[in-house]
């Protein structure tokens, strides 16, 4: 990768984002478009390559850690019943439903299992938006929906952990639940006094951005210490932003992160999901791709709803809970990537995933729009 490519990736994500957001429509979706463009499904320009690699997984690894460090443990203490049932059947209906079409179409045990945990994630801030728009955002079940993709986020991580630890080669799942349970609870107690300690060293240490080297450092060490656990490097990622979250200067660090990954690498890593996605390989599959969307609109739009009406909604409540909960996004792509890069998937699965995450993310504001329209009708007991 030439420095001008780096320009052009650089340049054309922020561009296309831009754009994205002038349609009312998330960055996200308008970088990973760029992604499309610059690679082998349109022009061809950015080619895959071990450096493009390379600042994609570091893009990866900060993603998670900002991830980790923007949920709020408060919150989701707090977040109660109907956001808890809510997040669990929209966790439990995806994976189920995504794992068992996969099976059917003839995918091997591993490939189906990794389709059902892409399922499980929620990308949540297409629904935050629209909600804002219709001045619905703090209506009950826009709070639940908030309070639901918190922990659909955790047991999303939760899972991940667990597929992503016994396919790379954790024969007993006993096993792997011990070594994934000792690797949380020593990092959180250990990393927490750790964190604290060293964050508030840095901070008042003469060294020039002492505190954004600290972090960086304890961001690639936990990365690490997950991978010899058995665990994708995101997970420690993860749990190093969660112990950030309610530490001294999380805002300052939090500040610092979002300009290195958002202004170098995360731009990367979704060039870098284009570069890999090749859209004629999902076409070669039309029913396939069909019917795998729709699993990922059902699936999450009943569990959710399913959830929610159990918690004490009544049907409509509950169907625009579900309808909130549809979309996917970054999460699904880095679980994706993370298939890809195991071998367990191959482009034209990830080809594949990406046009989900693509129709999700058009789709949900249209039909939360279109169910929010119907007169208010909500009980909760």
């Amino acid at each position: 990768m030439s420095l001008l490519e780096l320009a052009v990736i650089l340049l054309t994500t922020k561009i296309m984002g831009f754009i994205s957001k002038r349609f009312a429509q998330p960055a996200v979706l308008g970088e990973l478009l760029a992604g499309l463009i610059l690679g082998p499904s349109l022009l061809g320009i950015i080619k895959d390559s071990s450096m493009l690699r390379d600042l994609a997984e570091i893009g990866v690894i900060l993603l998670m850690f900002i991830a980790g460090l923007e949920t709020d443990v408060q919150e989701l203490a707090e977040s109660g019943k109907s956001s808890s049932l809510t997040a669990l059947g929209g966790v439990i209906l995806p994976l189920a439903g995504g794992t068992l079409f996969a099976l059917y179409f003839g995918k091997t045990l591993t490939q189906s299992l990794f389709l059902g945990t892409v399922l499980t994630a929620t990308s949540v801030s297409i629904s935050v938006q629209t909600l804002m728009e219709m001045n619905k955002l703090k209506s009950r079940e826009g709070i639940t929906i908030l309070g639901a993709a918190v922990i659909d986020d955790i047991l999303g991580i939760i899972i991940l952990t667990m597929v992503a630890g016994y396919i790379m080669g954790t024969n007993s799942l006993g096993l792997l639940i011990i070594k994934m349970t000792g690797f949380f609870v020593l990092t959180y107690i250990f990393g927490r006094v750790l964190v604290r300690k060293l964050a508030r060293l840095f901070a008042h240490a003469p060294i020039k951005e002492g505190l954004t080297t600290i972090t960086l450092v304890i961001i690639f060490v936990f990365a690490y210490l997950a991978e010899r656990a058995g665990i994708a490097a995101i997970i420690g990622a993860y749990m190093a932003g969660l112990l950030f979250s309610n530490a001294p200067y999380r805002d300052k660090i939090s500040h610092r992160m979002h300009v290195i990954a958002y202004s170098l690498f995360v731009p990367i890593f979704f060039i870098s999901i284009g570069v890999r996605a090749q859209i004629k390989m999902a076409a070669v599959s039309v029913p396939f791709v069909l019917l795998f969307i729709a699993v990922a609109v059902l699936s999450k739009a009943i569990g959710c709803g399913i959830g929610a009406y159990l918690s004490g909604f009544n049907p409509m409540g509950a169907i625009r809970i579900g309808t909130g909960m549809i979309a996917r996004g970054e999460v699904a792509l880095i679980v994706g990537s993370l298939g890809l890069k195991m071998g367990i998937i191959d482009k034209s699965i990830f080809s594949i995933i990406v046009v989900m995450v693509i129709f999700t993310t058009l789709v949900t504001p249209i039909l939360l729009k279109t169910v929010f329209k119907t007169k208010e009708t909500y009980q909760e007991g």
